[in-house]
């Protein structure tokens, strides 16, 4: 017969490893593809909101934690922000910014994981889109331009319905509007989705427009606007 004895204090600090070893992510976070592995941003838990960068390696199928976030040049914690990725580059914009989803950021950050560090989009003209969260953000790499739209100024409100482009080269947002008071636009609205097809249009799609998160649009019909970007 043998015996086996359970040492506590070992399997508690394996497991503290374990632990460490993986993101404390919750919600709201962001995740895109880098040059073959996943980054993710941010997030949030009843207690917690996180800033830091965590790297996903498919080959090593292994976390790792980026400097990124301990260092002074970094951006707040948040959750409910946009996310792309520009020329191996993650891109991030505006989000919720305290427990109580009370305030909403409207700043701009870009993430080399190559060098691990932050880069604040300081534009110089200092025109910046409204403070947001719960927006969306897609893409134009033909143009290098990132398109914004909607979303919610705080947690009861007011909601967004308006449309800015961000030049990731010369660092410069300019607001897109309506070209007449009968131009189609979509209405105001957060939690919704959009994407880039084709060489130049954006669509967006569905959202909620109130707090009431099963009320939807239209009893729960998508709506979808489609613009051309360039």
């Amino acid at each position: 017969m043998t015996t086996r004895f359970f040492n506590a204090a070992l399997f508690a600090a394996l497991c503290a490893a374990v632990y460490a070893s993986q993101p404390k992510l919750g919600v709201g976070y962001s995740a895109v593809g880098i040059h073959g592995d996943m980054l993710v941003f941010g997030g949030c838990n009843r207690s917690y909101e996180f800033n830091q960068v965590w790297e996903f390696t498919p080959r090593r199928e292994a976390w790792s934690l980026m400097n990124s976030g301990a260092k002074a040049a970094a951006p707040s914690g948040r959750d409910g922000h946009t996310c792309v990725v520009n020329r191996g580059r993650m891109v991030i914009f505006s989000g919720w910014h305290g427990l109580d989803m009370g305030h909403t950021l409207n700043d701009t950050w870009t993430f080399d994981p190559v060098r691990d560090s932050w880069t604040l989009v300081q534009p110089a003209d200092g025109v910046v889109p409204h403070q947001r969260a719960a927006s969306v953000a897609v893409l134009d790499d033909f143009e290098q331009l990132m398109y914004i739209f909607g979303g919610s100024v705080a947690f009861q409100g007011p909601y967004l319905n308006d449309l800015w482009v961000l030049d990731l080269d010369q660092h410069l947002w300019r607001q897109i509007k309506p070209r007449s008071k009968s131009a189609v636009w979509p209405s105001e609205r957060w939690g919704h989705r959009a994407a880039r097809l084709g060489h130049g249009y954006v669509w967006s799609c569905s959202g909620v427009p109130t707090m009431d998160r099963h009320s939807g649009l239209k009893n729960g019909d998508a709506d979808c606007c489609m613009r051309k970007s360039h």
